[in-house]
């Protein structure tokens, strides 16, 4: 006697379904985390040739340790009425600077008034944890004898976002 596989014609979903096992070929690249900081701490600025921090800054606690985490930053910087003062910034997680020494960003200002422009950052981390895990954007200026800011207030908020992404 022969066989005959049946297959449904289709699932009723307002049923509850167990799950046991696993699923192949489903892929990663969900979202299963996002955090927004509207960073309105006020404004930073230094004088210094030393990495200073800002006030733009998230915080995000990935649910597993092979999460990617995709940060993007929005804020507005500015160099001082000095001309060729460089505003450098980069993005750290916790005391650890991300990217190599290339990554590091910069606005110059190259006219006799004081510049300001928005800037944006994007950079997907591994942090390899599932502690909170805060990233923040350090900043510095070029010469010790100009001023550059990152706005954080007003109307020149900041914005951080992370998005954890699953493997």
């Amino acid at each position: 006697m022969a066989f005959t596989l049946l297959k449904p014609t289709g699932i009723d979903l307002s049923q509850t379904f167990n799950f046991t096992g696993s699923v192949s070929g489903a892929g990663g690249g969900k979202v299963a985390n996002v955090v927004q900081a509207i960073c309105s701490g006020g404004d930073t600025s230094t004088t210094s040739s030393t990495l200073q921090t800002s006030n733009v800054a998230v915080t995000i606690t990935p649910s597993a340790s092979d999460s990617k985490v995709l940060i993007n930053m929005t804020f507005q910087g500015s160099s001082g009425a000095d001309q060729n003062k460089t505003l450098g910034w980069r993005l750290f997680r916790g005391t650890t600077a991300l990217g190599n020494n290339t990554s590091l960003g910069a606005y110059n200002n190259t006219d006799d008034g004081v510049r300001s422009q928005n800037m944006s950052l994007s950079f997907l981390d591994s942090p390899s944890t599932t502690s909170s895990t805060t990233y923040t954007l350090k900043f510095h200026c070029s010469q010790n004898d100009s001023t550059v800011s990152i706005f954080a207030s007003g109307d020149a908020q900041a914005y951080a976002q992370a998005m954890e992404i699953l493997a």
